[in-house]
């Protein structure tokens, strides 16, 4: 839900003040430091993409715009045929951010057939694009790089792997970075273990297996893990359990292969040949059949618990049988499927263990893909939900969508309730969230549960916000990229009144939510009523754009002491519009023990927040580092969050719209 906790904003006409509320125990937003910005003094630095605690230390895996956002917009102006002007086009191809790989070699071609056509912005690009591992010394309030991705020379995949080379060179030929992001983190048996997400695997050779982990044991010291080329080379999970170490990989990247693998090994694997392939999570049958990917992995009631990626016919989440699983389809058990009961949750992406139980919060992307390959993606506006699973195997909705977005034959719900949807009288089936919260907390634009902590007894969930971008989007762009028609609107929004008036009924009914909250809450869905009797198409979707920018805008982080009442410690990315997901949180040490808050921002570079702090006193600062250049193009910013945006919601439609049999 929405509009508490946020000082003097004004939301519909009402002021909201923080002082009117009565807060919950646990931090407020007045009590965050910022530690880091401006990604270290590398704005290409934009996501804090892993965290771990290790030797006292927080230690941060960067993941590199090149391997996330600029690959999307280059994608899309490829896609669109777009023109850009001579300034932004400068800006995106190395006027703002280094160069992309197609400003220095044509890749049209099968590798071993690819052609450099730039020297100078191969160096560039090289170096811009080593990923980064760095960690927070508490003791000296200072950042060290711990890690820079090394060099490996991919010579043969080029025709002409040689015309960059100069006497003065240490390496001729064509050197990538073996790695540009590092997606997850893990302390196993004493030492680190970092997992690799991105692009980097374009750049396998016949010789050469880019790496999927690497290893410290002293913090400094760095080391790749040997793994067998059938695991792949992309993850964002890794658990330590048991003694063993396990990752969730895949051979094609963020949007998964065609099977959700688990690999397994005991103690410290020194060889290919020490890893088990232990779960596939891909059935034969509907739904599991769509599972693609393990997104999660969590150690919880002495078993291995996993999340799924599942387009088709919505997340789902297993447990071993056994302690350490070896059998990898007979010892597993699924806990819930069909992203529990709204297919729309497609990743059961963010695990975290509170009060003995494992809560588990979706991700999702604002379009219904239906099981039927050939039919184009629906858009459609929901936030994220979170479960709660118990040590018995029983679980339950924590906050979530009151309406399914795409229901399940024969699921069995709540409740049914009958409403009209563009004029015609329907009945749809409810899921009542036991803490009566509808999805993303209200905002229908927190489409990401991407982080969650315990700090204090109090539970944390960190989201990520896409209406950061609504404020640089044309609505006559998004007509014609979506081709989105007036019923389809009418659809989403009616869909979206129904729900919150749902949750708001039920809300009423719980008499334990603040009322400053439930009237916020009633005059959205007022706005909303507003709003789908416009009959201009256009200017009802500016006007619903702007009244969720009244509301929200840069991720969230919310709070609850006993998981069923939660309050917004912020609603706007610590007052920065940029951050727009707090991608990490970890406890870890300080003068007392503090909440790591990382938020990715790949306009000004990822930073990182830690709370509590007093307020500074003079001779014991804590000490900010590569404070945000202030003097960039506002024009140039405007434009790739415009391009960032279409890439996330347009490009996903557009792909999966195209997409094959790997969903």
């Amino acid at each position: 839900m929405i509009g508490l906790g946020i000082p003097s904003r004004n939301v519909s006409n009402s002021i909201v003040n923080a002082q009117e509320i009565e807060y919950p125990p646990g931090l407020n937003e007045t009590q965050f430091m910022v530690i880091a910005s401006g990604g270290l003094g590398d704005v290409s630095n934009a996501y804090p993409w892993s965290i771990e605690v290790f030797k006292g230390k927080i230690f941060i895996g960067i993941g590199k715009v090149g391997t996330i956002t600029q690959p999307l917009i280059i994608f899309l102006v490829d896609l669109l045929n777009l023109t850009l002007d001579p300034e932004i086009e400068n800006a995106i191809h190395g006027g703002y951010w280094s160069p992309y790989i197609t400003d220095w070699a044509n890749i049209t071609r099968p590798p071993g057939t690819w052609e450099v056509i730039n020297c100078t912005a191969y160096r560039i690009w090289r170096e811009a694009n080593r990923a980064e591992i760095w960690f927070y010394d508490p003791e000296v309030h200072r950042w060290f790089l711990s890690y820079r991705a090394d060099l490996v020379n991919v010579s043969e995949l080029f025709v002409n792997p040689h015309i960059c080379d100069t006497p003065f060179d240490e390496h001729k030929g064509i050197w990538v970075p073996i790695a540009m992001g590092f997606r997850a983190m893990k302390v196993h048996n004493n030492c680190l273990y970092v997992g690799v997400g991105g692009i980097s695997g374009m750049f396998a050779t016949k010789t050469y297996q880019p790496p999927l982990l690497l290893r410290t044991c002293n913090g400094i010291d760095w080391e790749i893990v040997p793994t067998p080329p059938e695991m792949g080379i992309d993850t964002r999970t890794i658990e330590s359990h048991n003694g063993w170490i396990y990752v969730g990989s895949t051979s094609r990247g963020l949007l998964g292969g065609e099977q959700a693998l688990i690999w397994g090994a005991p103690g410290h694997p020194d060889s290919p040949d020490d890893w088990i392939l232990v779960g596939n999570l891909t059935g034969d049958t509907v739904p599991s059949i769509g599972n693609n990917l393990v997104v999660s992995l969590k150690s919880f009631n002495g078993y291995l618990y996993a999340g799924t990626s599942n387009f088709r016919y919505g997340c789902e989440v297993w447990r071993s049988r056994v302690s350490n699983p070896i059998d990898p389809k007979n010892d597993w058990i699924k806990i819930f499927d069909y992203g529990g009961g709204d297919m729309m949750n497609y990743w059961a992406g963010t695990m975290k263990i509170y009060n003995n139980t494992l809560y588990v919060g979706t991700m999702l992307w604002p379009f219904i893909f239906g099981s039927d390959e050939s039919s184009r993606p629906k858009f459609m506006l929901r936030g994220f939900d979170i479960f709660e699973i118990y040590p018995n195997d029983t679980w339950d909705l924590l906050v979530g969508a009151y309406i399914p977005r795409r229901p399940v034959d024969g699921w069995v719900y709540d409740d049914y309730i009958n409403i009209v949807i563009n004029g015609t009288l329907i009945t749809v089936p409810i899921r009542i969230p036991r803490s009566y919260y509808p999805s993303g907390f209200g905002n229908l634009f927190n489409i990401y549960d991407w982080s969650m902590e315990e700090y204090n007894n109090i539970i944390y969930v960190g989201t990520m916000d896409w209406s950061t971008f609504l404020h640089f989007v044309s609505i006559e762009n998004l007509l014609q990229l979506f081709g989105i028609d007036e019923e389809e609107i009418n659809e989403t929004i009616e869909l979206v009144i129904n729900d919150l008036r749902t949750a708001l009924d039920y809300i009423n009914q719980s008499g334990k939510i603040p009322e400053k909250y439930i009237d916020i809450l009633a005059n959205l869905i007022d706005e909303l009523e507003r709003i789908v009797e416009e009959e201009d198409l256009t200017q009802k979707l500016e006007d619903l754009k702007e009244l969720f920018l009244q509301y929200f805008g840069g991720a969230d982080l919310w709070k609850s002491e006993n998981d069923t009442t939660w309050i917004p410690v912020t609603l706007n990315g610590f007052n920065n519009s940029y951050n727009y997901g707090i991608r990490v949180m970890k406890v870890g040490p300080g003068s007392t023990e503090k909440l790591y808050v990382g938020m990715a921002n790949p306009f000004d570079g990822m930073g990182i927040l830690r709370a509590p702090e007093a307020p500074p006193v003079v001779g014991g600062l804590i000490q900010i580092l590569h404070d945000n250049n202030e003097t960039n193009s506002q024009e140039i910013y405007h434009v790739l969050i415009s391009l960032i945006v279409l890439a996330l919601v347009i490009i996903v439609g557009t792909i999966l719209r195209l997409r094959t049999k790997t969903f």
